[in-house]
């Protein structure tokens, strides 16, 4: 049975709040200065010569000079929803040529006839019906270069957990653990999650991978509580 995807119109009344999801990127609450080393540290052994990078879901880039610290890249695309995260985006300096772009990821890269060396795809896919996200994985895969490398990080559901039990465990570590934000941000960030979120399991997600073609799947980086990982896809 086919899930109802996601309403993009509360998506958009969501990131037009962005600081409440900036409050999630400066207390580190869905561990985006861990996952952001990690991929540095993937892209910097196995990326040694200047790439090509396609970024879905870029959000305000606040963390993209600590994934791409000392790397060289020929050209980088960021594509997002909200126009108040790009509007706050500040890539000078991250390569020669940067390109912001505002739209659904999945209708972007459905559109792409170029191939770029690197993929990434943090904390958006989840926002996608599972119909949604094999779509994007077969259409990532082609974007992809032959070697090409797509590094995937977001939140995940445990196996044997249904969505709502999703709902209710991620819901009350925010309301206990998430103290620094404001009672309106957690407020916000719980609503958005109940209606928007849809993650997946990991086993879903490797299915889904290997079907689309990738021929290397392998799990960098599994959060504390075990709801947020990294996988580079090849």
């Amino acid at each position: 049975m086919s899930r109802l995807s996601p309403d993009l119109q509360a998506l958009r009344q969501f990131f037009q709040a962005w600081d409440s999801y900036q409050q999630i990127l400066r207390y580190n609450y869905r561990e985006h200065q861990q996952i952001a080393q990690v991929l540095h540290t993937y892209l910097q052994h196995n990326c040694s010569e200047a790439f090509t990078c396609l970024d879905c879901g870029c959000g305000d880039g606040s963390v993209l000079a600590q994934v791409f610290r000392g790397l060289e890249l020929t050209s980088y695309t960021g594509v997002d929803l909200s126009q108040p995260a790009l509007a706050q985006t500040n890539l000078q300096g991250l390569s020669p040529a940067v390109e912001l772009m505002q739209a659904d990821v999945l209708t972007f890269i459905g559109q792409q006839s170029e191939t770029v060396d690197v993929m990434l795809a943090a904390f958006c896919l989840h926002h996608l019906s599972r119909e949604q996200k094999q779509t994007f994985l077969q259409q990532a895969r082609r974007c992809l270069r032959p070697g090409g490398h797509f590094l995937w990080a977001d939140v995940v559901r445990q196996t044997g957990e249904s969505r709502e039990q999703y709902l209710q465990h991620y819901n009350q570590m925010i309301e206990h653990s998430w103290n620094l934000a404001t009672p309106e941000a957690r407020m916000l960030i719980m609503n958005h999650i109940r209606r928007s979120d849809y993650p997946e399991t990991s086993l879903d997600l490797q299915a889904w991978a290997a079907s689309a073609g990738f021929c290397q799947l392998e799990r960098l980086y599994q959060g504390v509580e075990n709801t947020e990982e990294v996988w580079i896809l090849r």
